[in-house]
């Protein structure tokens, strides 16, 4: 309907025992001319008072904040006008609109002879001569063309005068054939193709947008096979404030961090300007290649690398032993610690998505930690938690090595938090960190890129590490000297020693 007039989203710490963040939505039956269509947007996270009340600047559990008579009246102020600003913003309804639409890409199946006949006589003994007559006709080459061969099955079924029932008939495709991306496409019937559910993919089309430009657009350019299935169109709507009010500061230019070096005097300071560098070098580096004519072009993720591909089965024997990571045991250099290991039936259950060799894991709860790693030649009882997304780069177009600092460009990191929903544990869902655009060069190019990320990113991550020891000893001199003073220690001689 056309009720709602505004969403205000409110500062978080506002409510007793809660500090998520909250919004008041205004709704109306009878909207002034001018709001007709429109939903106006307003930011006051940030407008807010210390203290559970206006006569009381004590905590009240986790209310610690709270809206003043002058703030309140500011809130109001920005409503009434109705216009686009800063804390304001205002939209057609529509814009907040979408269509999913469901992308289907062909089933490429390879048949083959050998065990997996065996395994369908197992559930059909009955079909044993049938088996060997299909044999002895079509030998144990593998064929790429599902199409042919089970034309030629059928034919020699129908001179046998063997009516074969559905689901025997499925049975056997589903033991005798596999997924074969150089397959031929299977025809569902000519000339439908059989979609394939394993590459079923969705796309959520703006409302202002035509559905069929936007496919020409984002989807053919990557898969060429893919069609759209417009029977299964659903339309949503989604209102995400940081997609509407975050603000993006795009990283220094390297000449820029590299000055600030120069200019710094103290060891620390220096270290620490060398993080910036490490981020700003990534980058440059992703975004404009080395000595490249021209910026790389932009492409989605999910076009790029395959997405939570492999989980453990809930039927998983309980005795069975894993290797476990959760968020927590990712720093943001990608340094992965403290490897857990569990049985499966005293494991959390999160711990659930399988990792292979050259995959790259982000975080998509708590996104602002920024724990992305890649996988390096892990045991076969690997597994991560489901508050990451396990990323695996299609090798043929995207570079392993070349993924894990894709993921760390700083573009790429501010849109994954602009997607992210929620205040006090922001969280990204697949769908979306899947859209996101990564700087795509040539594979070759690629390889380069990260061979040289590699070796100068391990040069500063050896001062990171210089930094942290620092740190390290400046907490441990913090402990000492509190434990001094509560044990009687002269008060001077530990500032002294400070």
């Amino acid at each position: 309907n056309d009720w709602l007039e505004a969403i205000v989203a409110l500062p978080e710490q506002m409510f007793y025992n809660t500090g998520i963040g909250t919004y008041i939505w205004i709704v109306a039956n009878n909207k002034e001319r001018r709001r007709k269509g429109k939903i106006q947007l307003l930011d006051a996270r940030d407008l807010w008072a210390p203290g559970g009340s206006a006569d009381s600047k004590r905590s009240l559990g986790d209310k610690r904040r709270h809206l003043s008579e002058k703030q309140i009246a500011q809130i109001v102020r920005l409503y009434g006008r109705f216009r686009n600003g800063e804390r304001s913003k205002i939209f057609k309804n529509e814009d907040f609109g979408f269509t999913r639409v469901t992308v289907e890409r062909p089933l490429r199946l390879r048949y083959h002879d050998g065990r997996a006949k065996r395994a369908f006589l197992l559930d059909h003994p009955d079909l044993e001569d049938d088996v060997r007559a299909i044999q002895r006709a079509l030998g144990s080459k593998p064929a790429t063309d599902w199409n042919a061969v089970w034309e030629r099955i059928a034919d020699l079924l129908h001179r046998r005068k063997a009516a074969w029932t559905k689901v025997q008939r499925a049975a056997f495709r589903a033991t005798c054939t596999e997924r074969d991306p150089e397959a031929e496409p299977v025809v569902a019937q000519a000339p439908t193709l059989e979609p394939d559910p394993q590459l079923r993919d969705f796309e959520n089309v703006p409302l202002l947008d035509d559905v069929d430009a936007y496919f020409e657009r984002e989807v053919r350019p990557y898969v060429p096979d893919a069609w759209m299935d417009r029977s299964k169109d659903k339309v949503g709507y989604e209102i995400n404030f940081n997609r509407h009010f975050f603000k993006y500061i795009p990283p220094r230019p390297l000449k820029d961090v590299n000055a600030e070096l120069m200019r710094a005097k103290e060891e620390i300071v220096g270290l620490l300007q060398d993080v910036a560098k490490r981020r700003a070098m990534i980058s440059l580096t992703v975004h404009r290649g080395l000595d490249a004519p021209a910026p790389a072009s932009q492409c989605k993720l999910k076009y790029l690398a395959s997405i939570n591909d492999d989980v453990l089965a809930e039927d998983t024997n309980a005795d069975f032993e894993i290797q476990y990571i959760d968020i927590g045991n990712v720093d943001s250099s990608g340094r992965i610690s403290e490897l857990a290991s569990y049985r499966f039936g005293d494991a959390p259950s999160r711990a659930r998505r399988v990792v292979r060799d050259g995959d790259v894991i982000i975080s998509t709860v708590r996104t602002y930690l920024q724990a992305i790693a890649e996988i390096c030649e892990p045991p076969d009882n690997f597994v991560v938690s489901t508050g990451f997304a396990v990323v695996r780069p299609l090798r043929d177009r995207f570079d392993a090595n070349y993924c894990k600092f894709a993921l760390r460009d700083s573009a790429f990191l501010a849109e994954v938090e602009r997607r992210s929903v929620g205040v006090s544990y922001p969280a990204i869902n697949t769908r979306d960190l899947a859209d996101i655009l990564i700087p795509l060069h040539s594979l070759p190019h690629q390889q380069a890129i990260a061979e040289y990320l590699d070796r100068e990113t391990a040069r500063l991550d050896a001062l990171v590490t210089e930094v942290r020891s620092s740190l390290e000893l400046l907490e441990e001199h913090r402990s000492t000297a509190i434990s001094s003073v509560l044990r009687g220690s002269d008060v001077n001689s530990v500032g002294a020693s400070a």
